[in-house]
């Protein structure tokens, strides 16, 4: 079978400035058919031997496009929270469609976090002195890294090593219409133009059987997010499976389990994700999990991506009062 490498390089400098307070290491967490699938770890530069608390992100894109480390698509707010507590953050790539499936991605988030539970795995990137506390992770992610924050907390294996969640405007009710059937939708702003039928279709067409694509930066690929969700093809590439659709997967958790602290936040406004496939997960969420600690914020009239808006930090109303949620749980005092 045909494999091939397509880890977006990083041109010098793309980090930053916005991630200018980190030096940033690249490793990898599992190899597929001879692909390394790699991980940013950033470190704050002013850290001191110790403990220090982990912060894992999720990005987003689809599950079509997207980078670990493209900084635009960092909230300088999320940023700026880790580093007020010296936290290290890594942040993993994970295979894309449509040449992998949904169970190929959630296969990745699961060998991410057995890679990560092997507190010498993290801590043989560090400076000497340096000790990752992977027993009480921050996980967060937006979009598509929203869907696998929520399967982070979801997942039995890793559920137990995560402290708090924070869910940015997700994937989650993914047998909607929305992404499982063709119509015309008006995405994003400025609003992408309505795509003839045959884009997507001719890229599978095309694309090389077995490839593993782990990265792509934007706009690389973006032709195929909006293709994809307008003709309502998305279902058919991610697959059937229960275990990726976090609407299932609340129903299958037994009497008695628990879901790590959960913030969740989505625009009202949203014209990439519909924000009602949080309304229905907040919903079944509490219906399941009446005594689930979660903290729903929707705001007026916000597009995706709402909290990367220039302006938006740590005094905002809204990101105070969710941090001061997140913080009753993670780090550990």
């Amino acid at each position: 079978m045909t494999t091939a490498v397509a880890a977006a390089a990083i041109p010098a400098g793309i980090v930053l400035p916005k991630l200018a307070a980190y030096n940033v290491i690249e490793a990898h967490y599992k190899v597929v058919q001879g692909v390394p699938i790699p991980a940013s770890v950033f470190i704050p530069k002013d850290i001191q031997p110790g403990r220090h608390p982990v912060h894992v992100r999720w990005h987003g894109g689809c599950f079509i496009t997207g980078h670990r480390a493209l900084p635009d698509w960092f909230g300088a707010w999320l940023l700026d929270f880790s580093l007020t507590h010296n936290a290290i953050l890594i942040s993993p790539d994970y295979r894309l469609m449509p040449e992998s499936s949904g169970l190929d991605i959630l296969d990745d988030l699961r060998d991410f976090y057995t890679w990560l539970s092997t507190p010498a795995n993290l801590a043989s990137l560090l400076p000497a002195g340096v000790q990752p506390d992977v027993d009480h992770l921050l996980v967060t992610g937006e979009s598509a890294g929203g869907w696998l924050a929520l399967q982070s907390a979801l997942l039995p294996a890793s559920r137990p090593r995560i402290s708090a969640v924070i869910s940015q405007y997700p994937m989650i009710d993914l047998r909607d219409k929305y992404y499982t059937t063709a119509y015309e939708k008006q995405l994003f702003a400025p609003t992408a133009p309505q795509l003839d039928p045959s884009v997507f279709r001719a890229y599978v067409d095309r694309m090389t059987p077995g490839a593993v694509i782990t990265s792509a930066l934007p706009p690389d690929r973006f032709q195929l997010v909006v293709s994809i969700l307008q003709q309502g093809l998305f279902g058919k590439y991610f697959g059937p499976d229960r275990r990726l659709y976090p609407m299932e997967a609340l129903d299958s958790l037994t009497d008695g389990e628990e879901l790590p602290p959960t913030w969740v936040m989505h625009g009202t406004a949203d014209t990439g994700i519909p924000v009602e496939g949080t309304y229905r997960y907040e919903k079944r969420l509490k219906q399941r999990l009446p005594r689930a600690r979660t903290l729903f914020h929707y705001e007026e009239g916000a597009d995706h991506g709402f909290d990367n808006a220039e302006g938006v930090g740590l005094q905002t109303d809204w990101v105070k009062k969710g941090v001061e949620f997140v913080e009753q749980y993670w780090p550990q005092h």
